[in-house]
């Protein structure tokens, strides 16, 4: 079986999970509880074909969940304004002009 990459981005209670073997990414929702954020993080390390990331936004609930996904071994990446070195690095900004003239 091949390899791959999971993907996982979420904020405080929605998770989109795209993962390497398929085309269409995986939606649901998930109590902002550490239990639930714990074996929601295990099931998908379960299931991964290869190693898994996950992009958080940056804020009072991101890194509580960052703190929860590093707990369970999942690694983490932080999107968003919040860290001006990622945000600079790949070009992203929270202005809507990019995304309307684009």
């Amino acid at each position: 079986m091949k390899e791959g990459t999971t993907f996982i981005g979420l904020d405080a209670i929605q998770v989109c999970l795209l993962r390497s073997n398929r085309e269409e990414p995986l939606e649901w929702q998930v109590v902002n509880e550490p239990g639930a954020v714990r074996r929601m993080a295990k099931k998908i390390l379960k299931e991964a074909q290869g190693e898994v990331l996950s992009c958080y936004e940056a804020g009072p609930c991101g890194y509580a969940l960052q703190r929860q996904l590093r707990g369970a071994g999942v690694t983490c990446h932080q999107s968003g304004a919040g860290n001006p070195n990622i945000s600079g690095a790949f070009g992203v900004t929270n202005d809507m002009k990019p995304s309307i003239t684009s």
